[in-house]
């Protein structure tokens, strides 16, 4: 019998927008939005290198599978900034779901709004 989790697709609620993001086996959480027509605020289009799509983890620290080396690089990046000072933050280029779960990402909207 073939391994059913290959074809679990994680659901990912994003606060403040209210918005669910279905994400795919081996998918980032940015790649997911940006397949279902989102805009994710980024610079880098998924090189870990900017930070701008940082999400801050809403309470299950467990609903990603772990940093790879290229993330915890990129996420150095932010260390010493107040505003993630003893929260949970992940890079959503690089971030995949294991589960459902919720994030924290300000700036992310439909694709086709006006900035």
């Amino acid at each position: 019998m073939p391994d059913m989790t290959e074809d679990r697709v994680c659901v990912v609620r994003v606060e403040p927008a209210n918005i669910t993001i279905r994400v795919k086996p081996n998918e980032s959480l940015m790649a997911a939005a940006e397949r279902q027509g989102y805009h994710w605020p980024t610079i880098c289009h998924g090189q870990a290198v900017c930070t701008a799509c940082c999400i801050v983890l809403e309470g299950n620290a467990e609903a990603f599978e772990p940093p790879t080396p290229l993330e915890k690089q990129g996420l150095q990046l932010l260390a010493g900034r107040s505003f993630y000072e003893g929260k949970v933050v992940r890079l959503a280029c690089q971030a995949h779901p294991i589960t459902d779960t919720s994030v924290t990402k300000r700036g992310v909207r439909p694709a086709s709004s006006s900035s």
